[in-house]
This record gives C-alpha cells, sequence and structure tokens, in this order.
C-alpha cells in the first residue's frame, strides 16, 4: 500500500479480486490505517490520510462491478456454443422461417418439453437503470454474482433469453442495411458497456456513440432513409410556407395581436385550418412572455421547472396532440404504468420511473404511448440530460413489452410496427424521439428545436411547430395503425401459439394439475 503509486479502493478491489462487499472496503480501511501508522515519509503519510478522508469506497466499487460485469460478457461472448450461434446468425440475417403448421408443431413439442421451473424469462429483457435504482448494499456482506443477479432481475440460469423478443423475431423482417447495423451493434456491445448496452437499446440517434464509431456510414443513411422518408412527407409543403410566412416579419405587440385574431379567418385548407387554430391557442403564452421585456419569465435563469413546463411546454405539447392526434396527454408527475409493470414482474426493488406528462393510445383500454421529461429552462445538473435521456429510452422499451404483452393476454395479434415516443425537454431544447423493435429495440431521433424567448428569435418558430405537429402526427399514425390490428383479432393457431410463446413469464405461470393445495394464478 505504502509502495503503489496510486492507492485508491478501485485499484484495491482491481488488484485482489474481491466478491464480497463489505469483506472488501473492511479489509481496504485496514490496509490503509495500517499503511498510515507504518509509513516513515511525511508527505507519503500525509498523501494517505488524504485518501482515506476523501475516498468514496461505494462509488468505486460500482466501478469494479461495471468493469467486472464487462469482463464476463466479453467471456460468455467467446464460450456462447455453435446453437447460440446459429440462433444469432437467425435473428440478425432474418432467415425466419414462415410459421406453418410443421414449424409450429415443432415450436409447441420444444415448448411442451420445457421444465415449467421458476425462471423469470420476462426479467431477461431488461437490466436496471443504475442512475435511478441503485442497490442498497450498505451492511450486506453479498457475493458479486448476487448483487449482479438481484440488479438484473433474472435466475442465473436464464440470462439468454427473452420471450416477448421471439414473439417478434419470428414474425419480422428487416432489411440487409439493418441487418448490417445489428451486426456492428454485437460488435460495439463487446466493447463497451453503457446503461443503453445493459437495456439492450440500439441507440441510432446521429450523435451516439454507436452510429459515430461503428456504423458504416451508407448502412446508417439507408435506415435512416427508410424510416424518415415517410415522416418527411406529413408536413405538408403549403404548411411550411404560411409558417415562414406568417413568422417573417418583425412586428410590434399589437400587430401580432391583429395577426392573432387573423388566424379565426376561415380556411378551406382542413390541415391550415388546425394549424393556424393551433397557433392561435399556444402562441400568446409566448407573446405575453415577450410583452413583458425586462421582465420576460423565459429569460429569468430562475425559473423552476414546473413553471416553465406548465406553462410553456405541456400546453403546446398537449394541443398538439388533441388537435392532430385526437390523443389524450395528461401532464404532472405521474407513475409510468409500464415501468411499474416491469418493476411488479422483476421483483425489483425502489420505486417506478416516473414521467413529467404521458399521453395515451385511443384504444378502449388506453397505453401509454409516449412519455415527456423536463427541467429548468437555464440551470440543469450536469447529470440530469443523460439521466432523463436513459430513463425515457428505458420507459419506451417498457411500453412496447408491455403492450405487446397485454395484447397477446387479451388474446389479439401482437401489434408488430408498435412505436412508442419520447419528448425530452433540457433547457431551452425540445427533443423528440420514438423506439420501435425490429430484430433489436431501437432508439431514433425525430428532431430537435429552439424555444424562442423572445422576439428577436420569432424566426425559430417555424421549425418550432412543424416539429411539434410532425411528432403529432407519427403519434396519430402509431395509435391508428395500433387500432386497425388490434381490431382484426389473431388466428386460433398463431394465437395458440403465441400464448405459448409468453406462457413462461414469470406472472402467467400455469396451473399446476396435482392434488397439493394450489395458489390462484391466473393465467393468460
Amino acid at each position: 500500500m505504502i509502495a503503489c503509486k496510486n492507492p485508491t479502493p478501485i485499484e484495491f478491489f482491481r488488484f485482489i479480486q474481491p466478491t464480497h462487499k463489505a469483506r472488501a472496503i473492511e479489509k481496504y480501511g485496514k490496509i490503509l490505517n495500517e499503511a498510515i501508522r507504518l509509513c516513515k515519509v511525511p508527505d507519503e503519510q500525509s498523501k494517505l490520510k488524504n485518501i482515506k478522508e476523501t475516498v468514496n469506497c461505494n462509488s468505486d466499487w460500482d466501478v469494479w462491478l461495471l468493469e467486472k460485469r464487462a469482463m464476463k460478457i466479453r467471456d460468455e461472448v467467446h464460450e456462447t456454443n455453435a446453437e447460440v450461434h446459429r440462433e444469432l446468425n437467425k435473428v440478425v440475417s432474418k432467415r425466419v422461417i414462415e410459421p406453418n403448421e410443421e414449424s409450429l408443431r415443432k415450436k409447441q413439442k420444444q415448448l411442451d418439453e420445457q421444465e415449467d421451473d421458476d425462471e423469470d424469462v420476462y426479467s431477461s429483457n431488461y437490466a436496471p437503470s443504475s442512475l435511478t435504482n441503485k442497490s442498497q448494499l450498505d451492511g450486506e456482506d453479498i457475493t458479486v454474482e448476487e448483487q449482479e443477479r438481484r440488479e438484473n432481475g433474472v435466475s442465473s440460469s436464464d440470462h439468454d433469453h427473452n420471450l416477448v423478443k421471439n414473439l417478434l423475431n419470428e414474425l419480422q423482417q428487416c432489411s440487409e442495411k439493418m441487418a448490417s447495423l445489428v451486426r456492428s451493434f454485437q460488435v460495439y456491445c463487446d466493447d463497451f458497456v453503457n446503461e443503453l448496452i445493459r437495456n439492450e437499446i440500439m441507440d441510432l440517434t446521429p450523435s451516439s456513440e454507436f452510429v459515430l464509431r461503428c456504423t458504416d456510414e451508407d448502412d446508417y443513411m439507408q435506415v435512416l432513409k427508410e424510416i424518415f422518408e415517410p415522416v418527411d412527407k406529413l408536413f405538408p409543403e403549403v404548411a411550411i410556407e404560411f409558417l415562414e410566412e406568417f413568422f417573417s416579419e418583425n412586428c410590434t405587440h399589437q400587430q401580432w395581436d391583429n395577426k392573432l385574431e387573423n388566424l379565426l379567418k376561415p380556411e378551406e385548407d382542413p390541415f391550415l385550418r388546425k394549424l393556424k387554430r393551433f397557433l392561435f391557442e399556444t402562441l400568446p403564452a409566448f407573446l405575453d412572455a415577450y410583452s413583458l421585456l425586462h421582465n420576460n419569465p423565459l429569460k429569468n435563469h430562475d425559473m423552476l421547472e414546473d413553471e416553465f413546463m406548465n406553462t410553456y411546454i405541456h400546453p403546446v405539447l398537449k394541443k398538439a396532440l388533441w388537435r392532430f392526434s385526437d390523443i389524450r396527454y395528461i401532464p404532472g408527475n405521474q407513475v409510468i404504468r409500464a415501468s411499474a409493470y416491469r418493476k411488479s414482474i422483476m421483483k425489483q426493488e425502489g420505486n417506478a420511473d416516473r414521467s413529467d406528462g404521458t399521453a395515451y393510445t385511443t384504444t378502449e383500454k388506453p397505453y401509454e404511448i409516449c412519455v415527456v421529461e423536463g427541467s429548468r429552462p437555464y440551470v440543469v445538473d450536469d447529470t440530469k440530460e443523460m439521466s432523463d435521456y436513459v430513463q425515457n429510452a428505458r420507459a419506451g422499451k417498457d411500453i412496447i413489452n408491455y403492450t405487446v404483452v397485454s395484447e397477446v393476454k387479451l388474446k389479439r395479434a401482437p401489434p408488430l410496427q408498435f412505436r412508442s415516443y419520447m419528448v425530452q425537454s433540457i433547457g431551452l431544447s425540445l427533443r423528440f424521439y420514438f423506439m420501435d423493435y425490429l430484430g433489436i429495440y431501437r432508439l431514433f431521433e425525430i428532431e430537435t428545436c429552439e424555444i424562442p424567448t423572445d422576439l428577436e428569435s420569432v424566426d425559430l418558430f417555424p421549425s418550432f411547430f412543424r416539429v411539434v405537429v410532425t411528432w403529432a402526427l407519427m403519434v396519430r399514425g402509431t395509435d391508428q395503425e395500433f387500432r386497425s390490428v388490434r381490431n382484426k383479432r389473431s388466428a386460433r393457431y398463431s394465437n395458440a401459439h403465441n400464448l405459448r410463446v409468453l406462457s413462461k413469464i414469470n406472472h402467467n405461470k400455469p396451473r399446476m394439475g396435482n392434488t397439493k393445495i394450489i395458489k390462484e394464478k391466473k393465467i393468460i
């Protein structure tokens, strides 16, 4: 310890390779105290004392766990047997055999032969976020493996199976370019560890580490083209021209009032009529703030998150969804139902993720379709941007899985093209994302816009309203597609197969036909 150049806990853990947190920290403390006592060099002794006073053993232990987990993942990849390789190649290349009577009989026979053990297959689809739900380990003497199982909520023998993903993989096919990105993502997962990787989410936003470091530009651009060519046509050119003309002039406050009144004049074009009504309902809040000049609240660096979100963000999102999608949006801090479901199934400790605003589908049984996270407009914590981003991504995945499982339980066809949407208000930037599943959970950025804060920046409004309305139209498209699929009841054989695939999810264990006392458990 005395001769070590960096006698910190993390270096100590790397050296001794501990398996028990409490013992490792206790041993480090004893050795550090002994080194301080025996050290005769004043500078070295002062250095050791300073480390003792400032060190954070719990933080270093968490870092050590991440490093150990990364090494474990690499080892598991190299030890993967040939069967798993074949299955992986099948997912990546999408050489999936179309379900026919013969294949269904084989799958049914395989599932019949599997033991109905206590493995929680659903939970292997998730990894809890270390940003919001860290295990409280102080005072406990547990092994590294036990802590990992607690954090991941899975049994030690069931790390690689995911029934929801298996069901979706059977029924979907992806393009060659997308398959190439999946292969690149597998390589990326071998070399990096982060929250999105642990949640099996492929971050396909333009600035993500994966996209910038590990993807072929042609493949990535082709996938973006496949996704966003229809999206770019949602907002009509005539509406873009109207917005640019409407915000092109520098007007006084009285002139802006007159322009707002003109928005109520009769309009033949249905889309422009909705757009003008939307501007009339949302623009006054911004113009009123601008009219206060030096007391403009949008220039107040001390404005709190609730005031900013409730006055300027939630009303815009709510009116956009109402006008263009007929979708209900509820602002306010509330539990994400899909997240609560996941934590209940996985028996995870801690509270479920919460959202600052939630939008719901228009089906008879409403599902969450969009979540919103907000922040203060100016004073933003350094970690909040990434924390909200990861939480939104995790919520998007929860929403997809919860919707798929719930629909199959209702004897309906799985919603293969279902998308979940996420909005992040960070500072004066409003960012829109969506997630879907195609061989892997894919996270895309729809677009980002800036929030105008004064009359000098009204030229930002055309982009602002175009992005918000485009997002609302995308949500409407997903909702309408979901309703059309939901109205088509799944075929008898497909339904039987889907139920069997998901029958081993923890909350849907089949009843055991014996004479023992049976706890009441609801089957799908």
